[in-house]
């Protein structure tokens, strides 16, 4: 929409805006070759008409997943495949912005919920090629250490023995680190 007082400069650059706004939006839903076309409306409010013929929506071509540090190594091959499996935006499906960030999302809370609390997202891609409406994901992911469980340590008891905390504690010095277990235990503690 346009003030009645808009001359054509400015209708001009509203309309380009207009066309920016609309291509990028079409292409956070895979559509990166659409066709856009402002035809004057007859009606006056508004000015014009938008038309878009939003062409072929882009699928996913392929996806490469790559782990590096311990994570990579063949103690940990079983986990890695196992990752990659759960990959939940896989080579076919329509390749969309808010897809993508929850599939790495998903691939970073799976990662750093057993063992790797500290790995990081290294490298993240998508190459897409508008004209075959394709995209091409690579994902690489640092694991970091793989984090063991030490003694506790338990500070700031005032009121209550040291032995109420240590009776709900699940862990066991050199297990591995699990989220789950350390949420579950925080619940317990703060359900005493």
């Amino acid at each position: 929409r346009l003030p009645p007082e808009a001359d054509e400069a400015d209708e001009e650059r509203e309309l380009r805006r207009a066309e920016r706004a609309a291509t990028a939006v079409l292409a956070t839903e895979g559509y990166f070759s659409p066709a856009l076309r402002f035809e004057p409306n007859t009606a006056q409010v508004p000015r014009y008409r938008l038309f878009v013929e939003t062409g072929r929506q882009t699928t996913v071509g392929s996806v490469e997943i790559r782990f590096r540090g311990p994570l990579a190594e063949p103690a940990f091959a079983e986990r890695a495949t196992s990752l990659k499996s759960e990959w939940s935006l896989p080579a076919g499906a329509p390749f969309r912005s808010a897809e993508w960030e929850a599939a790495k999302n998903r691939l970073m809370l799976a990662v750093t919920a057993r063992d790797f609390a500290a790995a990081t997202l290294a490298e993240s891609s998508a190459e897409v090629d508008a004209e075959r409406a394709t995209a091409v994901l690579t994902v690489e992911v640092d694991s970091g250490p793989a984090y063991r469980v030490g003694p506790p340590r338990i500070e700031g008891l005032q009121r209550h023995d040291a032995a109420l905390v240590e009776r709900f504690n699940p862990f066991k010095p050199g297990a591995p680190f699990d989220r789950a277990l350390m949420l579950q235990f925080q619940q317990a503690l703060q359900e005493t």
